[in-house]
């Protein structure tokens, strides 16, 4: 390498540390965090967060090994309210989940196992007539699509539980349970900042926008995003 090349490697160098110093010390001053994540993305690309769900538990989701059983459930005041919710967030969240590599066992199944039972939700009954390696239960709180007292203002405020089992044992042998290893709230607010005029926008289309909202929120508990994706 020439002296020309090794000098103009360093000053490269250089600018790149005063580049990351000026974001931090910016950073610092303002408490933005997407300036930092938009620092590291200049110097180093783009790097994916491991999951919540992967940290907590050590289970990596997205390895092809593990097949997945959603659950979704909404308290009787909120399914009477809002009759497309845990529908529709089970199709946003589930394709979400494809789309990152999970393996998701067919809703269809998992809806036939529940209603057989009773509707009652029980993972180890789950996990005895489905073959899945974790089952997630997903347990919405609370869900509303306008400012309370103003139903004028749209905005969506919704909260909730996602509880994670894992199975162990194999399928139909004796002695197959599972054990609870995971559980994590989430919340979502959309938009996140002003609310909307509710005679300017639709109402139906703007409950499917808090929904994908909603689902893209719960989603990234289970798969690895990257920071842009978190910020």
């Amino acid at each position: 390498m020439t002296g020309r090349s090794q000098i103009a490697m360093c000053t490269t160098r250089w600018r790149a540390v005063r580049l990351l110093c000026s974001l931090v010390v910016l950073s610092s001053l303002t408490g933005c965090v997407r300036v930092l994540a938009i620092g590291a993305k200049v110097l180093i690309g783009d790097p994916k967060m491991e999951s919540t769900f992967q940290q907590r538990t050590g289970i990596e989701l997205q390895d092809g090994e593990h097949k997945v059983a959603v659950v979704i459930d909404a308290p009787h005041r909120v399914a009477y309210d809002f009759d497309t919710l845990v529908p529709d967030l089970q199709e946003r969240l589930l394709q979400q989940m494809r789309r990152n590599g999970i393996e998701v066992v067919d809703p269809d199944e998992v809806t036939s196992v529940l209603e057989n039972a009773g509707g009652d939700f029980s993972p180890t009954h789950l996990a005895q007539k489905i073959d899945a390696d974790c089952i997630l239960h997903v347990q919405i709180e609370a869900f509303t699509d306008a400012q309370s007292g103003n139903p004028s203002l749209l905005q969506s405020h919704s909260h909730g539980v996602v509880t994670g089992y894992e199975v162990r044992g194999e399928f139909g042998a004796a002695g197959r349970h599972v054990v609870e290893v995971y559980e994590e709230s989430f919340q979502s607010s959309y938009p996140s900042g002003h609310p909307l005029a509710a005679e300017q926008t639709p109402r139906l289309k703007f409950q499917q926008r808090c929904i994908n909202d909603l689902a893209d929120e719960i989603g990234r508990q289970c798969y690895d995003v990257t920071t842009a994706e978190l910020y």
